[in-house]
């Protein structure tokens, strides 16, 4: 029979407390690298419509309204592997459905042009993110 005595047992359920705590903060500290991950996958992929965005305004004087304008079909721009999917809006702004809040609200990562001085210049927020999670070029 093998008999532990109380200091080496109260040392051994220390041990596993202390573990047990080290990983519940490990892993919500990994499920947040993975969400900005997969916003800044989101992101990347606006940053990649930005260019047929503008060459759709230069050559028809007026901002796309829809993916297939831009040479995409809907289906193209969904990515249901990571939970978001894009679309373009009035006044050529695009923007990736990232998910729900608790609220149930669509929250979006949205990337906005803005003509300035003969200039298009793209603005990018989140909307109803958590700006932990937005790239750092979205934080301002």
């Amino acid at each position: 029979m093998l008999y532990i005595n109380e200091k080496k047992r109260f040392f051994i359920v220390a041990l596993i407390t202390v573990i047990g705590i080290l990983i519940a903060l490990t892993m919500h500290k990994y499920q947040d690298h993975i969400e900005t991950a997969r916003i800044n996958a989101a992101y990347t992929r606006l940053l990649e419509l930005q260019a047929p965005a503008v060459e759709y305004a230069m050559s028809n004087q007026a901002w796309p309204t829809k993916v297939e304008e831009l040479g995409f079909t809907a289906a193209e721009l969904e990515y249901p592997e990571h939970k978001y999917s894009i679309d373009v809006y009035d006044n050529g702004v695009i923007a990736a459905h990232v998910g729900n809040d608790k609220a149930d609200e669509k929250q979006y990562i949205v990337l906005s042009p803005q003509v300035i001085e003969g200039d298009i210049e793209w603005a990018c927020f989140g909307d109803k993110i958590k700006v932990k999670y937005l790239p750092l070029e979205c934080q301002e």
